[in-house]
């Protein structure tokens, strides 16, 4: 004879039992689904994003810089204004990316524009969106500047060009991306490097 008494778990609990810990199975894996998808698509979208600098430079004013940088692991646009005597570089707003930009530029009426997707949108200094266009606003021409660099004896020899005169030419420890000028003799630039560092270089 087959004891029903408190401690006797019935078929029907049993039933429960394993119903209430199938649940908390599933919950855990799903879960962990959810927590694994989140981290690959926030991995993809820091792979995605490219570092970039772009700057306005204004006769007797300071300079702009917009830059995008990686911090722990996420990637940010900041904004600098730049002294032209001292070169002083002060942060005027940040803003954390959420959608990888594909590109930044100052237009000809130094207006910070990125491009997202298909679209550029129009910044203002606070970083918020107030205008978006399809096709690519009319920048300010740097196109007749080139950098090219030689990776020799771990060392990447870098020379700018305009036109086929030589800018500058220096040897650097990290490959060099991108460089602007920040003064409006073009006397004196910042170089952007693969691994987001910068440094200021002149030609002398």
């Amino acid at each position: 004879m087959h004891s029903t008494g408190p401690f006797t778990e019935t078929n029907q609990t049993k039933r429960i039992r394993y119903t209430i810990v199938a649940i908390s199975i599933c919950s855990v894996v799903l879960a962990f689904m959810v927590q694994n998808q989140l981290l690959l698509s926030m991995t993809k979208g820091q792979e995605d994003q490219q570092l970039m600098i772009t700057s306005s430079v204004r006769p007797n004013a300071m300079t702009k810089v917009a830059m995008i940088k990686n911090k722990d692991n996420q990637s940010f646009l900041v904004l600098y204004e730049v002294d032209q005597e001292s070169y002083k570089f002060t942060t005027t707003s940040f803003l954390e990316i959420q959608t990888p930009i594909n590109s930044i530029l100052y237009d000809q009426q130094n207006r910070l524009w990125i491009k997202q997707q298909k679209k550029w949108y129009q910044l203002n200094t606070s970083l918020e969106k107030i205008d978006s266009v399809d096709s690519p606003p009319v920048n300010l021409d740097n196109s007749e500047f080139k950098l090219k660099s030689t990776k020799k004896e771990n060392v990447y020899k870098t020379v700018l060009q305009h036109n086929s005169d030589i800018v500058w030419s220096k040897t650097f420890n990290s490959n060099p991306i991108q460089t602007v000028s920040l003064n409006e003799k073009q006397g004196v630039w910042i170089v952007l490097f693969e691994d987001g560092e910068t440094k200021i270089v002149s030609p002398t």
